[in-house]
């Protein structure tokens, strides 16, 4: 039997991802010659694969068998074909290998992969897919609110949202209303960037999530999100409640040249602090603790006459993170000037901003 590698090598790292270590089973890819699916399961979710293969003759009969993932893709990754015979023996010009296997059809089971999803099926081009990898950078598998471990797609726009990172919001190029939570997020960012878009669709009879790949030879089941609630992001009182009119706008570039040559000083901060004020010419930033003092001036473009001598503390990681997102020439931000109100709005086009929490003066 000969058993041709594109379809692996393709899907190597899902491969890769969805095993579990120390489980024979689950740490293992059955291999299922009667219907032409490689199967693989995690305690993250379950796929299958369409794989291709030809008999060398029109009797040969090799029974469907488990192999531990990591030495099968170890095999099938150096070479575009590979033979297996009927003592398992995997071979490649005079290249053998005898890899231990598991013949037990008792042990395989596709009832959740092969359930019936009668939802109504979505797809996500590659660049919605992209879109959708950006919000999930904005939160986190650790934030104390449930709710905002997911992604939120609702009246043309994306957002996601934790306790320290108010919002993320972009315009998103869809009519749909979908909650994705963090781990479908991943799985349809790795699916939709290699197959360049994806399809997703809903169970009517559980959470769980559907993610096909555009040409559907990749089906992966993982759970959907405990908690649907959206935010308020596009109602009118909470976007007047970022918005301020005090405006600063400062070149991306010389900004984030600044913070990461500040980054030895402000990671050993505990709180990652730093003050960011506006000058007569210039932004000062200063990093400080017991052991050390240091300032930066960068020059900005033009800022608020009520801004001149307003000092504000953000957190140096979240601006570099903020920096590598909006990636437009110019930063802009809206500061607030009032001591009670603590967010700051960023942007640099119509497409998308976000808001920090400032910290305590």
């Amino acid at each position: 039997m000969k058993i041709y590698s594109e379809t692996f090598r393709k899907w190597i790292k899902v491969l890769e991802t969805y095993q579990d270590k120390g489980d024979q089973v689950r740490e293992s890819i059955y291999l299922n010659f009667k219907d032409s699916y490689c199967y693989f399961m995690s305690s993250d979710g379950v796929g299958k694969l369409k794989f291709y293969f030809e008999k060398e003759l029109d009797e040969e009969e090799i029974p469907s068998f488990f192999i531990n993932t990591n030495k099968f893709l170890n095999i099938v990754s150096q070479y575009d074909e590979i033979n297996l015979n009927n003592k398992f023996i995997f071979s490649n010009g005079k290249d053998k290998y005898k890899i231990a296997v598991l013949v037990d059809d008792d042990l395989f089971d596709d009832s959740t992969i092969n359930s019936d999803f009668n939802g109504d099926e979505i797809e996500f081009t590659k660049e919605q897919v992209a879109q959708i990898n950006v919000a999930s950078s904005f939160t986190n598998k650790d934030e104390q609110n449930s709710n905002y471990r997911n992604i939120f797609i609702k009246d043309g726009y994306i957002c996601s949202l934790t306790t320290q990172t108010p919002l993320y919001e972009a315009k998103f190029d869809s009519n749909i209303e979908k909650v994705i939570s963090l781990n479908t997020s991943r799985t349809i960012n790795t699916v939709g960037t290699i197959s360049e878009g994806c399809f997703i669709v809903g169970s009517e009879k559980s959470s769980n999530i559907k993610i096909l790949s555009r040409d559907r030879e990749l089906e992966i089941i993982v759970a959907g999100c405990s908690s649907d609630e959206f935010p308020p992001n596009r109602s009118d009182k909470f976007i007047e409640s970022y918005t301020y009119g005090t405006i600063a706008k400062i070149e991306s570039v010389k900004l984030l040249k600044a913070l990461q040559s500040l980054r030895p000083y402000y990671n050993e901060v505990v709180s990652t602090k730093v003050s960011f004020t506006f000058n007569e010419d210039d932004m000062l930033i200063k990093v400080s603790d017991t052991q050390n003092e240091i300032e930066k001036h960068v020059e900005i473009q033009e800022f608020d006459e009520k801004l001149k001598n307003c000092e504000i503390f953000l957190s140096a990681s979240k601006m570099e993170q903020i920096l590598g997102t909006l990636k437009e020439p110019i930063l802009i931000m809206d500061i607030p000037t009032e001591e009670d109100k603590p967010i700051v709005n960023f942007w640099n086009n119509d497409e998308q901003h976000i808001l920090m929490t400032r910290f305590k003066s």
